[in-house]
């Protein structure tokens, strides 16, 4: 997508809320919000990529294509992954491709490739391909102003529409490096060619939002996000706040 208007106009969809959000704080604004502890009750277990585009359940980049079958089965059982999914224009399946030396034209049959090994591998089902027609997002372009890396778990941003669409780390469920090299991922396709890149500045930044269980791992999370986001200054503001489920 090279259309200047249609770039600003999907730039404008979510400037009320990413505005409220920058100047108020994360808890402040999500507090606010009627009915915000279902955004803590994720009762959908399938897993999906980190893609803004595949909303609800549980993510890992490509659903978990740039990692080796054991690491992924292990992240995916602690996770409680109940069924697979592959998506349209995976940015990691194109990774993927590339760092093993294969044709990134045919990225998506990997996805679909690995997607399916995993589901057999879990013993759980492959639940189909995602089409873009299907995704939350439009075909060549992320729309995605905000990241989500979630220590909780539970996080399901589609259950409100008040909360920006965006990327969602599990970080619950994965390694400290590995969590951080998804937060890594999501950041350099927002500021890529694919992505808002220049429009994200000190004054409109792009947001990491961190859903902790308590202050000390707020505080963990928060230096995770502030290294993963380091080359990017000022064009990155990082929020967070404790779950609230009772």
């Amino acid at each position: 997508m090279n259309n200047d208007t249609n770039i600003e106009d999907l730039w404008q969809q979510e400037g009320d809320i990413i505005g409220k959000i920058t100047s108020d704080g994360l808890d402040k604004y999500v507090k606010e919000l009627p009915m915000y502890k279902e955004i803590f009750s994720l009762e959908d277990r399938c897993l999906r990529c980190i893609d803004e585009g595949t909303q609800g359940g549980l993510h890992l980049a490509g659903s978990g294509i740039l990692l080796d079958m054991a690491t992924a089965k292990r992240y995916a059982s602690q996770a409680g992954v109940t069924g697979v999914y592959s998506h349209d224009e995976c940015g990691a399946a194109k990774l993927y491709a590339v760092n093993e030396k294969l044709d990134p034209e045919f990225s998506d049959e990997f996805g679909i490739e690995w997607a399916k090994m995993l589901a057999e591998n879990l013993g759980v089902p492959y639940k189909g391909h995602i089409g873009i027609n299907a995704m939350a997002r439009p075909s060549g372009f992320h729309t995605a102003r905000v990241s989500y890396y979630d220590g909780t778990g539970q996080f399901d941003g589609a259950k409100l529409n008040e909360l920006p669409n965006g990327f969602v780390i599990n970080r619950k469920y994965l390694d400290p490096d590995y969590a951080q090299k998804e937060l890594a991922v999501s950041l350099s396709i927002a500021f890529g060619n694919h992505g808002f890149g220049h429009k994200f500045t000190p004054s409109t930044p792009f947001l990491i939002l961190i859903f902790a269980t308590n202050p000390e791992e707020l505080l963990v999370l928060t230096a995770e996000a502030k290294a993963a986001a380091a080359e990017y200054g000022s064009r990155v503001k990082i929020e967070g706040m404790l779950a609230v489920t009772s």
